[in-house]
C-alpha cells in the first residue's frame, strides 16, 4: 500500500510540473516572490503562486534563480530581474495564482 500512495504523489506531481510547461527567454536571471505570512486573503495568491507555479517554472527554466521572500513588513509583489531590461517590481496583492502567471507572462512577452 504504501508504494501506490507513492506512486500517485509521483503522478501527481509530474502532472503540476507539466502544467506550466513556458519557457522564458534567457536575458531573465532572477524572479523573486514576496509577501506577508499574515496578509491574509491579499497574500494568498501569492502563497498558491509559490506553491503551485514556481516549481514547474524552476524545473523549465534551470537558468533562472527563483526566490521567495516572506516578511511581516512585506506587500506582495513579483520582481524580475533581467541583463537587458530594467528591474521590474509587479503588484500581485490580491490576485489568483493564475493571474499571477500571466502577468508574469505578459511582461516577459512570452506566449503560453
Amino acid at each position: 500500500l504504501p508504494y501506490i500512495i507513492n506512486m500517485r504523489a509521483v503522478v501527481k506531481s509530474l502532472e503540476l510540473l507539466q502544467q506550466a510547461r513556458v519557457q522564458l527567454p534567457n536575458h531573465v536571471k532572477n524572479i523573486s516572490v514576496a509577501w506577508n505570512p499574515r496578509g491574509g486573503v491579499a497574500a494568498a495568491g501569492a502563497r498558491k503562486f509559490a506553491l503551485l507555479n514556481m516549481p514547474a517554472l524552476k524545473f523549465h527554466n534551470q537558468h533562472v534563480n527563483f526566490s521567495l521572500s516572506k516578511s511581516a513588513e512585506a506587500q506582495p509583489s513579483l520582481k524580475i530581474q533581467s541583463d537587458t531590461l530594467p528591474e521590474k517590481t509587479l503588484d500581485i496583492s490580491s490576485k489568483h495564482s493564475d493571474e499571477i502567471l500571466a502577468l508574469l507572462l505578459k511582461e516577459l512577452k512570452v506566449k503560453a
